[in-house]
């Protein structure tokens, strides 16, 4: 068994400020939306944040697409950590990191974390933050 890697005050600090820029831009599309983003279809997740949608969370363009996007720039927020910046949407939260995926998302319950096994000096895990 490996030993979990410390992780930079540097790193954890762009990750704790990303953070906060992916669940605001979630919490603002379950405002406008009453829903999770990806709730009904979890493919969708990156686009409704993304792009603009309609009432019923479809992505699109044009006059009935007046929410959104809720991520400024084209640019999704990278882990400084994997140094990527994809997200698994999960249906079923992992307890754990998952994988290679930069972020971990629940479209059930809007739960947004980062995805990874360090730790912080004082032993804090990374994907608890």
């Amino acid at each position: 068994m490996t030993s979990p890697t410390i992780v930079q005050e540097d790193q954890i600090a762009v990750v704790v400020c990303h953070l906060n820029i992916w669940r605001k831009a979630i919490q603002s599309y379950r405002r406008d939306h009453g829903q999770w983003p990806g709730w009904n279809e979890p493919d969708a997740f990156v686009g409704q944040i993304t792009g603009c949608t309609n009432n019923k969370g479809e992505v699109g363009n044009g006059k009935a697409y007046t929410f959104g996007p809720y991520l400024d720039g084209t640019d999704l927020p990278i882990n400084p950590i994997t140094e990527t910046s994809d997200v698994l949407v999960v249906e079923e939260w992992p307890g754990q990191d998952a994988g290679k995926n930069a972020w971990v998302y629940n479209c059930h319950n809007g739960e947004f974390r980062v995805n990874s096994t360090g730790i912080t000096t004082d032993g804090e895990k990374i994907f608890n933050f």
